[in-house]
């Protein structure tokens, strides 16, 4: 309710919809029926109101951003942001994190990793003071941690973990401490349904993929649909899965085709094709006389793609981290202008596995020019 005030929503309002919540008969809905059984506020064995939006209510994603907005806000006043420095504009972007419906990433940034940690600490002890104003807390089986560094030799660097020597804590919802798993820059964790890793390896993900691909292989080979519900289903049900994390991914297109493979060979079949039915066809749009079947290759980059382009003319904090992630390829790259207008292979970047690098192949296989944002690199 105070964060809605602060945010100027009026106090009969809020008033309004939250009486409704706590004076509602609760029941739980499944595909077999309501329960029996259900609570409400007149049962004596509650001694407070209900707390929360209620599950269904539309204003409930805009209230929990505006309680998330409040708490980075407080965070940022007492400091915890981090500076991320543009190297080619000279400007600042000042960041404690990111965070959507309960999935939230805190990260510090530093000069060693003592500081970092010292850091870390305190602003993940804040978060928790802010959480528990709002009746939540944190679920530390659900937490994991990185601290990353960075080894230098000859001129060139790779990933160090220096993680282990520290224990990073927060309480439970019963106040008491817990420690949090650290991972090292290898390991991949689930974020928001992609397997996401500090250095950048996809191998976790491909496996994820592959998995889902071949289990619904199997349901298609076991089911006994007509040839036409086939064909809907590869097209709307796993090939739309398997396009989901592709904005996070930078899969060659032989990794991709091993990825959806079983689906893909399952769903033919069942559809009425042969398993080698020609895949110029498949991919071809509807105005060739194709299937209009997507690349998954093409979906991964063209994402990319609409990525820099959208996000930059709507402002978004993904343009600031995007920018931010160009310039400083564009300083390591040592090339003047735009990157997605040169037509020379960069072979000499340090960074593995670059997100940016993998669209600009893409582009200029395909020749596809365009402007991305962010200052470039001129002659003196």
């Amino acid at each position: 309710m105070l964060t809605l005030r602060r945010a100027g929503i009026r106090q009969s309002n809020i008033e309004n919809m939250f009486s409704t919540i706590q004076g509602m008969v609760h029941k739980v809905r499944t595909a077999f029926g309501d329960s029996t059984q259900m609570y409400s506020a007149d049962n004596p064995e509650y001694q407070v109101p209900f707390q929360g939006t209620c599950q269904g209510n539309v204003a409930a994603p805009s209230i929990w951003s505006i309680v998330c907005s409040t708490i980075f806000e407080i965070l940022n006043s007492e400091n915890f942001g981090s500076n991320l420095e543009y190297v080619l504009s000279k400007k600042s972007y000042s960041v404690c994190g990111f965070a959507y419906v309960d999935d939230c990433d805190l990260f510090q940034v530093g000069h060693d990793v003592e500081m970092v940690f010292e850091r870390l600490q305190a602003m993940l002890s804040m978060w928790d003071n802010l959480m528990e104003v709002t009746g939540a807390a944190i679920a530390p089986d659900k937490c994991w941690w990185y601290l990353v560094d960075f080894t230098w030799n000859q001129g060139r660097w790779k990933y160090s973990d220096d993680g282990d020597q520290f224990n990073l804590t927060v309480r439970d919802k019963h106040g008491t401490d817990q420690t949090l798993k650290y991972l090292q820059s290898h390991e991949a964790r689930e974020m928001l349904g992609v397997f996401l890793a500090p250095n950048g390896q996809q191998e976790d993900q491909k496996v994820y993929m592959k998995n889902k691909s071949t289990e619904w292989g199997q349901y298609i080979k076991e089911g006994a649909l007509r040839n036409y519900e086939a064909w809907n289903a590869l097209t709307t049900t796993i090939l739309k899965s398997l396009e989901y994390p592709l904005a996070a991914t930078t899969f060659t297109a032989t990794e991709l085709r091993g990825i959806l493979a079983p689906a893909l060979k399952a769903g033919l079949h069942a559809s009425g094709f042969g398993h080698s039915f020609p895949r110029a066809i498949i991919y071809g749009p509807y105005s060739a006389q194709g299937l209009g079947m997507h690349n998954l290759y093409h979906s991964q980059s063209i994402r990319h793609i609409k990525d820099m382009v959208d996000q930059t003319w709507r402002h978004t904090p993904s343009e600031k981290y995007l920018t931010l992630t160009l310039e400083a390829l564009k300083l390591e790259v040592g090339i003047e202008g735009h990157l997605f207008q040169l037509k020379t292979k960069i072979t000499w970047v340090n960074s593995p596995n670059q997100w940016i690098l993998h669209t600009l192949e893409f582009c200029q296989k395909y020749e596809i020019n365009f402007k991305e944002p962010g200052n470039v690199l001129t002659k003196k």
